[in-house]
């Protein structure tokens, strides 16, 4: 997993799961995309399996599920097979230019919110500290989606899913392979968008909580070094109070 954290793959994830906050003109280069590209996935359910797992998260999905519409392919086109789609996914994202668009489609100087659906959880995009160029994390210098680690490697650490701990990156502070958002629906959209509704549902904002455990991450094993700053006041309050 450690390969696939600290790699672009997070960031084309969030690209998947974010709704752009104005339409994009961004057909894919591949003509047999029926979907547009950003956004594709937002709303569904999203898990990295383990190549060793045997098994799905208690209560999300069985196996039946994804084995029944399956079942009859025959997978000789590796982009067309359930295991590589995720990388299909990613090269029609890098396929894609989104020229001037992408500025007012993801502007940086707004809040973005990651979502689990599933259990009315959320993470600020201006609640996690980014790295800096002395390997320390800051919350300096907020620029939405455009952070490094952000709102991508937090989904990381929280959908890994497999029986056997070798697939995982050995942090004492959490368990990377039995992930609690593993086959929840996930998405990614602006604060100013949603905060209405959430606000009546009773979401719960735990960019802390995901702080500190990327920061321990970060810290283990990227190298990074110093204290995990106070958050500054936060945009938004916590919508249970």
């Amino acid at each position: 997993m450690g390969e696939f954290f600290f790699s672009e793959k997070p960031g084309l994830l969030i690209d998947l799961l974010a709704t752009p906050a104005v339409p994009l003109n961004n057909a894919s280069s591949d003509p047999s995309t029926k979907k547009e590209v950003a956004g594709a996935w937002a709303g569904d359910r999203i898990i990295c399996l383990g190549d060793y797992s045997r098994s799905w998260p208690d209560g999300v999905v069985s196996a039946a599920d994804f084995l029944e519409p399956i079942a009859d392919e025959d997978w000789q086109d590796p982009t067309k097979c359930p295991s590589g789609y995720f990388s299909s996914s990613c090269n029609a994202v890098r396929s894609v230019d989104f020229g001037h668009e992408k500025l007012a489609a993801y502007p940086e100087d707004e809040v973005w919110l990651l979502r689990n659906i599933s259990k009315k959880l959320y993470v600020r995009s201006d609640g996690i500290p980014a790295n800096n160029t002395g390997y320390h994390l800051t919350y300096e210098g907020h620029r939405g989606l455009q952070r490094y680690p952000g709102l991508g490697s937090v989904l990381v650490a929280n959908i890994g899913w497999s029986e056997d701990g070798s697939t995982a990156m050995p942090w004492c502070g959490c368990e990377l392979t039995t992930g609690s958002w593993a086959g929840d629906r996930i998405d990614v959209c602006l604060m100013d968008h949603v905060i209405e509704v959430m606000s009546q549902e009773r979401w719960k904002d735990i960019s802390r909580q995901e702080a500190v455990k990327l920061h321990g991450i970060w810290r283990d094993h990227e190298g990074g070094d110093g204290t995990l700053p106070d958050e500054p006041k936060a945009a938004l309050e916590d919508l249970t109070e």
